[in-house]
């Protein structure tokens, strides 16, 4: 990982933080929870990791996190590469770009497979009416997600490009 970390559990220790940091300079809703948000980060990565579907990231805090992890692009695309295996694409959800609401139910499932419930920490900073929806097994129309859809799986953007 060019001299960044030797190991995933020292990239975490060592590295994220930092970026992790920066990422609270930006946002300061993330500074109490920063360790928790972090882990939580960590458990996502692990899901796009396995991922053969698209999954959804429903938390607008986590997210801070993958954004600001994205901006050290050369740290991001390492991680990537040495980690995960390829780079893991974030893609926001938006009209030219809409991603599956399938998304959605594929980061339970994944993340409850793999972890057990899901952390009240994904649902900071989302609305009530939208974490009601959410329980109820609905997508909510207000919720801003993004996700990331695994290499080769068609997006609207590239059908439009045929």
């Amino acid at each position: 990982m060019t001299g960044w970390a030797s190991t995933e559990s020292e990239f975490w220790s060592d590295v994220f933080p930092r970026i992790a940091d920066r990422a609270a300079e930006k946002h300061p809703e993330l500074r109490a929870d920063i360790a928790r948000y972090s882990s939580e980060f960590r458990k996502f990565l692990q899901i796009l990791k396995r991922a053969t579907e698209p999954v959804a990231m429903i938390s607008p805090r986590i997210d801070h996190l993958w954004h600001e992890f994205i901006t050290c692009t050369a740290i991001y695309r390492d991680y990537c590469i040495r980690f995960a295996g390829r780079f893991l694409d974030h893609m926001p959800r938006t009209a030219w770009n809409p991603l599956p609401e399938q998304a959605i139910w594929n980061f339970f499932t994944a993340y409850e497979a793999e972890f057990g419930a899901v952390a009240a920490s994904w649902f900071d900073g989302v609305s009530e009416q939208d974490v009601l929806s959410l329980n109820r097994g609905e997508v909510p129309t207000a919720l801003r997600w993004s996700g990331y859809v695994p290499l080769g799986m068609d997006t609207a953007w590239a059908q439009r490009e045929q």
